[in-house]
């Protein structure tokens, strides 16, 4: 199956947080991770087009912001998963009821690599 993964925790299941409560995690969750967007679509960010509503979703560019999403997501013990390009996925259509990270850190190098370049070069990284 080759590391094919499936979201199973629903956005419609019941919370067991009495309403007031939740409410003030939200405005402190937005807080902590200032860009966090609520209720995304994460059929846009899979590559089968598939899948509902995230209850949060944060874009993570760097190390840090991982890192502080991570950290975020364990002090409001929220469910939490790390998206990487969305591909070898399956989103239900009921969403996650959680944190999603989009890991859009494209910083990294993979030492000795060889790339071939559209001129037909080797290019090492």
């Amino acid at each position: 199956m080759g590391g094919r993964i499936a979201l199973t925790k629903d956005l419609e299941s019941e919370s067991t947080l009495p309403p007031f409560v939740a409410k003030m995690r939200e405005g402190k969750i937005e807080k902590e991770l200032p860009g966090i967007k609520r209720n995304a679509l994460l059929r846009n960010h899979t590559t089968f087009q598939i899948g509902g509503r995230a209850q949060y979703f944060f874009v993570a560019k760097t190390k840090e912001d991982i890192m502080k999403g991570i950290k975020t997501a364990k002090k409001f013990k929220i469910p939490l998963f790390l998206l990487g390009e969305g591909s070898n996925i399956l989103v239900s259509d009921k969403g996650f009821k959680g944190l999603v990270i989009h890991i859009q850190n494209t910083n990294y190098k993979i030492p000795r690599t060889r790339i071939n370049s559209v001129r037909g070069k080797q290019n090492f990284l």
